[in-house]
């Protein structure tokens, strides 16, 4: 029953994802550059560590972070994710306020050999594009003032297929084939503030890209026993560099107004869907943590990203350079096997994070920190709830750059089960 149970909540989850198309982040002028702006690929639980989980892994929680460690995976999970997000965007003279609530990820995970090997699909988004820019300019020979507004919307999903595997004790490999897709549309629409009694109807020019494509991780951790209690643990993972298909299309649409006042318009197609290579950079990233059994843990990761190699569908950069990012975090459990207190089952966490993003404003680079805490509750046996909070500052709002001051409440649920049959015949054969 528990195991049908776990399959209706996988599908009616699927669809659910699969009608908001994991739905948009709040509103960011950042999302404009490149392909969008960069999701965290980290469970609530990592996430609530401020992303940490290249070195640490459980049996009962899934982990996206370093896929080598889904080794140690031990039950066949489920588990979905939402997040409301509040973004404050100033300048030095405007302020605006943008929020959203939208689906975060979906993922399955099963052991193929318990103690030995496990796997994980998951769908997710791997970047939004959600901006509404407008500028104001003066058209000396025809003494107007031209308005330019820029929006975009859509961005790049993920579906990926990640295994860990144990070759010898204590030492874990593992790798993720990711296969991204959607589509990203801008518009940038030329319009003039008339005086009274013209009229003036807005030219819009709009650029669809569409991308399809795999991209391929390797990962691998090792933890090494201090004691029978204690252990350090390493890990590390590698994006690779990939090439991915992307199809444009460009149109114009000139607006005007007939005598009799009837708007009529006009699409020209500048370009037809044409097929080009977007070149997404390579990722490093290496982390180490201490623990103490199922009852705390502290550590540290590091990420590296060449985004200065990214090339957009026209062979350019785009505005994008190296990135890099420190995360420290933990957690702790006051008794992971009391039966009388709920409250010490519980486990708290806290991290914190700092990262030069790959965005460049002006030719100066964006900083992004912020801090994250929250608590993973027991449900059941082996199943939780994960409820996170995320608080952060990127960038500055000096020479002439952009602030988002952002928070966010992030919600998953995951459902643990031990009663497939072919678990059951397997974990007796080993």
């Amino acid at each position: 029953m528990r195991s049908f149970s776990i399959f209706l909540c996988a599908v009616f989850f699927g669809l659910l994802v699969n009608h908001l198309s994991f739905g948009q982040r709040a509103a960011s002028p950042y999302s404009a550059i490149g392909i969008g702006k960069i999701n965290e690929n980290a469970l609530i639980y990592n996430q609530n560590m401020g992303g940490l989980g290249l070195s640490h892994g459980t049996p009962w929680i899934l982990n996206w972070v370093n896929p080598a460690l889904l080794a140690k995976n031990s039950f066949t999970s489920f588990e979905a994710a939402f997040t409301y997000e509040n973004n404050d965007v100033r300048t030095s003279s405007i302020n605006e306020n943008f929020r959203s609530g939208f689906a975060n990820y979906i993922l399955l995970g099963f052991p193929i050999k318990t103690g030995k090997m496990g796997m994980m699909i998951g769908l997710a988004p791997y970047s939004s594009v959600n901006y509404d820019i407008f500028t104001i300019d003066s058209l000396e020979s025809a003494q107007r003032n031209l308005v330019y507004n820029y929006t975009g919307n859509g961005g790049a999903a993920q579906l990926f297929m990640a295994a860990g595997y144990t070759p010898f004790k204590n030492f874990y490999v593992g790798g993720k084939v990711t296969y991204l897709f959607s589509t990203i549309e801008r518009l940038s629409v030329i319009n003039w503030i008339p005086e009274p009694g013209e009229s003036f109807l807005p030219s819009v020019y709009s650029l669809k890209t569409r991308f399809s494509d795999f991209k391929f991780n390797g990962s691998a951790a090792y933890e090494w026993r201090v004691n029978d209690k204690n252990s350090i643990n390493f890990g590390v993972t590698y994006d690779f560099a990939a090439d991915i298909n992307a199809f444009s299309t460009e149109e114009l649409q000139l607006r005007f107004q007939q005598d009799i006042g009837e708007n009529v318009s006009d699409t020209v197609v500048l370009q037809g869907e044409t097929k080009n290579r977007m070149k997404f950079p390579s990722k490093f990233g290496a982390g180490v943590s201490y623990s103490r059994g199922y009852k705390w843990m502290i550590g540290m990761d590091f990420y590296s990203e060449q985004f200065s190699a990214f090339r957009n569908e026209n062979g350019e950069n785009n505005s994008y350079g190296d990135s890099y990012k420190m995360i420290i975090g933990g957690k702790f459990v006051p008794d992971p096997t009391s039966v009388t207190s709920y409250l010490k089952r519980v486990t708290y966490q806290l991290g914190g994070y700092y990262s030069q993003t790959p965005y460049l404003i002006n030719g100066a680079t964006v900083d992004d920190f912020g801090i994250n805490f929250g608590v993973s509750l027991p449900v059941g046996a082996v199943s939780t709830a994960n409820l996170g909070f995320n608080w952060g500052k990127m960038g500055t709002t000096e020479n002439g750059s952009i602030q988002e001051d952002y928070y966010k409440i992030s919600l998953s649920i995951g459902f643990n089960d031990q009663s497939f049959g072919w678990y059951r015949k397997q974990r007796k054969f080993n």
